[in-house]
């Protein structure tokens, strides 16, 4: 997969589209992988806590969390008495395993590793780790860049 990008207007709008993918897919079989990991993700990454994940892509989706009192809203996003907008957040590491979150926190984590190397795609993977950390309205998770 090459490391073209598409305007990250992600990070500054929710009306960006349907999805951000950190690599452009053309083969038929690129985009069935694609499809796959946005369709039925491996992993929830909050599964993972405090594992080492290898990251070498990013998709991120809209979503809308459907307002549900009886139901908690997923970490960082607050309560949900309407509707909100939200980002789905899947990492693929190096093996082409696939973790999702819909998570402030990771959407944030992703909007700074972007921010600061530039991309969303790794040839060399980023080693992360991933973090549950405390926040004013309960816990939220996070990523830890590690060697």
């Amino acid at each position: 997969m090459s490391n073209e990008t598409t305007a990250l207007c992600v990070f500054n709008r929710q009306d960006f589209g349907q999805q951000y993918t950190s690599f452009k897919v053309s083969t038929i079989q690129e985009k069935k992988a694609l499809y796959n990991s946005i369709n039925a993700p491996d992993y929830r990454l909050a599964d993972h806590i405090n594992k080492v994940i290898d990251l070498r892509d990013v998709v991120i989706s809209t979503v809308t969390l459907t307002a549900d009192k009886s139901e908690k809203a997923p970490s960082g996003w607050g309560p949900r008495d309407e509707d909100q907008d939200a980002f789905r957040v899947i990492i693929i590491d190096k093996e082409g395993t696939t973790y999702t979150a819909t998570s402030s926190g990771i959407y944030n984590s992703v909007r700074n590793i972007f921010n600061i190397f530039g991309t969303l795609h790794f040839d060399d993977e980023m080693r992360m780790e991933v973090k549950q950390v405390k926040t004013k309205n309960g816990n939220t998770l996070t990523l830890a860049l590690v060697d």
